[in-house]
């Protein structure tokens, strides 16, 4: 997740390039869901996220795919 901290979006890179839909939740760290996006299709390396409706603060993501599940280090908005 990059950059870290962020203001108005974060963009989110993949080892695996070959992921055909992914599923991205972003949760506070109380693991309350924010806001969901969902790609379907070729996603590429990464895949870009608009933040700017969030406050101040830390949060971290859960990416789903067809192969894993993932949660992120908590990243910061400022």
């Amino acid at each position: 997740i990059y950059p870290n901290p962020a203001t108005d979006v974060i963009n989110v890179g993949f080892d695996n390039p070959q992921i055909s839909s992914l599923t991205i939740s972003i949760f506070n760290l109380s693991g309350q869901k924010l806001k969901t996006i969902s790609s379907h299709g070729n996603i590429g390396q990464s895949i870009q996220i608009d933040i700017s409706d969030l406050s101040k603060g830390l949060y971290y993501l859960k990416l789903i795919s067809e192969k894993s599940n993932i949660t992120s280090k908590p990243f910061f908005v400022r």
